[in-house]
């Protein structure tokens, strides 16, 4: 009887773990990537977006505006349900010029989609942003987008220059 109903307990917590593991797994997919996944976008020389050691993506040119895209990996592929319902971005602005972001939700063919942006005009420092969710497509893609402001001189600096350390998205 004894050896039954340790058996029946172990079970139990058996199932309960894959439950519980299951239940985990629908709740959401969320992912954080370093600000060196992104890379220059059209219209920004290359060599005016630089990497650090800790994956910290900047603007190098004291004068110009850098666009960088950041590419998004979505593994909720065949789910009736597509949307990335929390996208977050780590950011530093040396100055109050602006700063923005947008998410972009494309079709399976490309030819449409969805986009959310958001701008920063306000003091410099360290910042988070928060863009809206937005819907997704079945077996569509998502890509965000960053307009980094320029750094201050000097550059060498680590807190003048204006760029991405990482952004997490969360997708359901």
């Amino acid at each position: 009887m004894n050896t039954q109903l340790k058996l029946s307990t172990n079970l139990l917590i058996t199932l309960l773990g894959i439950v519980g593991f299951s239940y985990n797994a629908l709740a959401g997919d969320a992912k954080v990537f370093p600000g060196s996944n992104c890379h220059y976008g059209a219209l920004t020389p290359s060599s005016n977006v630089k990497y650090d050691s800790t994956g910290f993506i900047y603007n190098s040119s004291t004068t110009h505006s850098a666009l960088i895209s950041c590419p998004i990996v979505k593994d909720v592929v065949f789910s009736g349900v597509n949307e990335l319902n929390l996208v977050k971005i780590r950011y530093r602005k040396p100055t109050s010029v602006g700063f923005n972001c947008t998410i972009h939700s494309r079709t399976n063919s490309g030819t449409g989609g969805l986009q959310k942006s958001q701008w920063d005009f306000g003091f410099a420092g360290v910042k988070t942003m928060s863009l809206p969710s937005v819907g997704g497509f079945l077996k569509g893609a998502y890509t965000l987008s960053c307009i980094l402001p320029p750094s201050k001189s000097p550059v060498s600096t680590a807190s003048n220059r204006s760029g991405i350390y990482h952004y997490r998205i969360n997708e359901k």
